[in-house]
């Protein structure tokens, strides 16, 4: 089983870390200076995640640690003092209690199995201590503004190198760029570090390219997954980071009339026309093309999860009948897809249908669902298989395939979708109200 180890939520972890070599190693986090939550508090708090009626399914909205690695589920949110890592096989984030004595140990400093062929050498920083100045490197490389800038530490040059690559265009044959990329991905979930990376034009960009136009990323020597790589980065960005989020979107009308490259179409055809879902799970590709594309979906879900957050983004998204892509994913039937599929419908609870978890109840579904004696016929049709209406449809027929699964996705998403029906029934206009951070954008669509 391989694993990539990753470093999140804090500052002065980053501040140990980056004197590494980050463009040459991925190196576990070390996040002190926070007690571990305790699960009997989480409880009694009634602080939990429930995406089914059983009890027994829930689990805490802050992750909860132990001794051994448990998988984090990708509505969580991390406290500090974690060990990270990425278990490649799955595509999951897994994480335990980081012990600080541990860091001691030189073995576990010095190597990191990163594949099943080569261990990377990383040179621990001399430098431990948490400085924060507005004298380090990337005052004047970016000008993120003051927010940042302040709490700029002198050794991210490694980062900024990182992202200059992103800004160079040399992409064929690049296996600098790789380097560059995994280590970003490295940092993407620190709030800090989102926050700096999406602050620059350039480098959202070019991740914005690099996962919606896989093309543009090129070619790379070591056949690096740039498109899921960047994906990731942009995604991990973007969970549960306002500020983030507000920078992507200040850049937003910009961004979609970016071009990733000569003779290729802006951006905004790539985001709410373009299929979430690559065609390349034909009936001949391979089991690592499925793999590799199912595992690549499953990061681009996460970009429209943190930009779905944003009422701007999401009356777009709507408006331009993104939730068909979505359901172009859950319909699939390639086991490959799971993991993509439970994101996806973990994502459209939490967005529309949950106000448990922030859902702004009355913007979609706003199509009645098809008739259930033409729902068949219709929902089964190439042509109108992901129509709105038939959401309802393929959702209980997932259901009825995972009947013996008791705890599966498609059980909760059926119940809030019936709950949404009834309590919306009987509207023909619907006055949707979309608040974002210049105030509300009201947006009447005709049914």
């Amino acid at each position: 089983m391989l694993y990539r180890p990753l470093r999140l939520n804090g500052r002065q972890s980053a501040s140990k870390r980056l004197g590494a070599k980050l463009m040459l190693a991925l190196v576990p986090s070390i996040l002190a200076n926070a007690s571990p939550l305790h699960r009997d508090q989480a409880v009694l708090n009634h602080d939990l995640i429930c995406h089914t009626s059983n009890p027994s399914d829930c689990y805490p909205r802050i992750f909860v640690p132990t001794e051994e690695f448990q998988i984090v589920h990708d509505d969580q949110q991390l406290p500090p003092g974690l060990y990270v890592r990425m278990n490649l096989a799955t595509g999951m984030n897994e994480a335990k209690i980081n012990h600080p004595e541990d860091d001691r140990d030189e073995e576990s400093l010095r190597a990191v199995l990163v594949d099943e062929h080569s261990v990377l050498t990383v040179e621990p920083s001399e430098d431990h201590h948490d400085t924060t100045t507005a004298d380090g490197p990337m005052v004047g490389y970016y000008n993120p503004g003051d927010n940042v800038s302040k709490k700029a530490l002198p050794q991210a040059d490694n980062i900024f190198t990182a992202l200059n690559m992103l800004h160079k265009g040399d992409t064929e044959g690049n296996a600098a760029l790789d380097a560059a990329l995994e280590s970003l991905e490295d940092i993407s979930h620190d709030v800090y570090y989102g926050e700096l990376m999406t602050s620059d034009y350039d480098t959202v960009a070019a991740l914005m390219c690099f996962s919606l136009d896989p093309p543009s990323a090129g070619v790379s020597p070591n056949n690096y997954p740039r498109d899921q790589a960047a994906s990731y980065v942009l995604g991990g960005a973007l969970q549960n980071n306002p500020k983030a989020l507000k920078e992507v979107m200040a850049k937003w009308d910009r961004l979609m009339m970016h071009t990733c490259g000569v003779g290729r179409g802006p951006l905004l055809d790539k985001v709410f026309s373009q299929p979430i879902l690559a065609p390349t799970t034909s009936l001949g590709s391979t089991p690592d093309e499925i793999r590799r594309s199912a595992h690549r979906t499953r990061t681009v879900v996460n970009i429209y999860s943190g930009l779905l957050q944003d009422g701007r983004f999401r009356a777009a998204f709507l408006a331009s009948g993104g939730m068909r892509h979505f359901l172009q994913i859950l319909i699939r039937e390639e086991p490959e897809l799971v993991q993509a599929q439970r994101r996806v419908g973990q994502v459209v609870l939490d967005t529309f249908l949950d106000e448990d978890m922030g859902a702004l109840r009355g913007q979609w579904p706003l199509a009645e669902p098809v008739e259930k004696s033409k729902a068949s016929e219709v929902c089964q049709a190439k042509a109108t298989e992901t129509s709105e209406g038939c959401w309802d449809y393929h959702v209980e027929r997932i259901m009825h395939r995972n009947r013996r699964h008791k705890d599966h996705w498609s059980k909760a998403l059926s119940d809030a979708l019936k709950r949404e029906r009834k309590h919306g029934a009987g509207h023909e206009k619907t006055l949707k109200h979309y608040e974002d951070d210049e105030g509300i954008e009201e947006i009447q669509e005709e049914l």
